[in-house]
């Protein structure tokens, strides 16, 4: 989240964002990475939103990574 919103302003522009798994990885893995990063995203920006009112942007990022649709694991 933190890298997001450094680059507030810039991201929401990307027709897409990537991240890189190694080679190795199942679909069941990474399905389960995703799900993680998720939650955890959805976490930490309730948790800093808590913690910081002053806080902006924080819904359009978990807006943005919720609506990701991953490509075909080929």
């Amino acid at each position: 989240v933190g890298g997001f919103l450094a680059l507030d302003g810039l991201w929401q522009s990307l027709d897409a964002i990537r991240i890189v798994m190694g080679d190795e990885t199942t679909k069941r893995t990474r399905q389960l990475l995703l799900d993680a990063l998720c939650r955890q995203v959805d976490d930490s920006i309730e948790v800093a939103k808590e913690g910081d009112d002053s806080l902006t942007g924080l819904d359009a990022v978990r807006d943005a990574i919720a609506s990701v649709k991953p490509p075909p694991m080929t």
